[in-house]
């Protein structure tokens, strides 16, 4: 258990262990995450090119583009996802 959660009874924010990275500069991005942040798994790929299996895997996403693969990951799973606001 946490301790701030034992403690306080509040549960800490949510903490992805798991990123998929969609960006032209997911190799970048892969450098400077994983610099500070050893604990944390890593794939990424251009956005285009993310794999269905890659977004089930994560528990997080980064990036501006919906990858191509995503309604198919959204089908696999019996979910339909959104990327972005709810209004």
């Amino acid at each position: 258990m946490n301790i701030l959660l034992a403690v306080t009874g509040i549960p800490l924010p949510f903490s992805p262990r798991r990123l998929v990275i969609g960006a032209n500069a997911h190799a970048e991005l892969k450098a400077f995450i994983g610099e500070r942040r050893p604990d944390i798994e890593i794939r990424g790929a251009k956005f285009t090119d993310v794999p269905a299996a890659d977004l089930e895997w994560g528990d997080a996403y980064i990036g501006f583009k919906r990858p191509p693969s995503a309604a198919d990951a959204a089908a696999a799973s019996g979910m339909i996802g959104s990327m972005g606001s709810i209004r």
